[in-house]
């Protein structure tokens, strides 16, 4: 029974959430009302406070779920791959698949979110600080076996990369093309292991 009540109140937390994702897409994160979540996850006004303290807080869950998936499916991604470089180019990849699957989420992460500096600040030490752990460390790794240059430091490095990806997935979401972000994967690959220092043969 209480296994029941448990996996209830999970399904109705993902369904506001996903309502969320909708009404902040749609609205903007500043402009949406709690009662417009409500009425996007089908549940009462009072219902999201039952889960959620407000919508800094629902902001903040819908980046952790997200990234959370992300970095479950990246780490079954490297520790797939056979080397450095197909790390680094299979974290690239899932990146921007990941982004480009979800078109109301990327609206939120990619102009709501950049909206609140603050806010941005707070997750560096979360979800994202661990995003960039994880590419440091392969660029670390690369480092160690003389594939990559050492200059920048890892941590650097690791921070311009996520940097270039955002910057596609930015592009992506305010253009009036009409392409999949995950083309744009080869590119990012090459332009990324050249700013590594990792050559074709390595």
């Amino acid at each position: 029974m209480k296994q029941e009540r448990n996996q209830r109140r999970d399904e109705k937390r993902e369904r506001i959430l996903d309502g969320a994702v909708r009404a902040f897409a749609a609205e903007g994160f500043h402009r949406t009302r709690v009662s417009e979540v409500a009425r996007a996850a089908g549940v009462a006004d009072g219902t999201i406070y039952l889960y959620f303290e407000g919508k800094d807080d629902l902001l903040k869950a819908i980046f952790d779920r997200a990234m959370g998936r992300f970095l479950e499916r990246g780490l079954r991604v490297l520790a797939e791959a056979k080397d450095v470089r197909e790390q680094i180019e299979s974290f690239i990849r899932l990146h921007l698949q990941c982004v480009g699957e979800d078109r109301d989420l990327a609206v939120v992460f990619q102009i709501d979110l950049r909206r609140s500096p603050g806010f941005m600040r707070s997750l560096s030490d979360g979800m994202l600080g661990e995003y960039l752990e994880i590419l440091q460390g392969m660029i670390e790794r690369g480092q160690a076996k003389g594939l990559l240059d050492r200059e920048p430091a890892a941590r650097e490095s690791a921070k311009m990369i996520f940097g270039v990806l955002d910057e596609l997935s930015t592009d992506w979401l305010l253009s009036d093309r009409n392409y999949r972000l995950e083309t744009k994967a080869p590119q990012a690959q090459r332009f990324v292991l050249r700013a590594l220092g990792m050559n074709r043969d390595s």
